[in-house]
């Protein structure tokens, strides 16, 4: 059985923005109400037992990958061509993009390093 899918987030939200919503649903689903309520508190709240992460490639957080969790975690990802399938009323998308997307970043990390790119190409990323 494929892992199900937790919700399709606008393409407009900033990587930080889907990160917040990643660990706060997470917290929502898997912390007892009063470990919510700490992390909710006004004034000193409790950190996050399990932050949200972007995924580490070539040792630059990329963030077209976030992950938040441990066993089960949650993982979020940057897709393209997301639609309905009109037979299985599944939710599909390009596979492909999701593997160009890592593949172009560690490329841009790669050429920043070498000192061909610069940073604020690949610093997009991190917003």
């Amino acid at each position: 059985m494929a892992d199900p899918i937790i919700a399709a987030l606008s393409a407009r939200l900033s990587p930080k923005d889907v990160r917040k919503f990643v660990e706060k649903y997470y917290s929502i689903q898997k912390l007892s109400l009063r470990e919510q309520i700490g992390q909710a508190r006004y004034n000193k709240p409790s950190k996050p037992a399990y932050p949200a992460r972007f995924n580490v490639l070539d040792g630059h957080a990329y963030a077209g990958q976030i992950i938040c969790g441990n066993n089960p975690f949650i993982e979020a990802f940057r897709a393209d061509g997301v639609c309905v399938d009109e037979e299985t009323d599944q939710l599909v998308w390009d596979q492909e993009s999701i593997n160009e997307g890592r593949l172009k970043f560690s490329a841009a990390v790669k050429n920043f390093v070498e000192g061909s790119v610069p940073k604020s190409e690949i610093g997009s990323e991190l917003s």
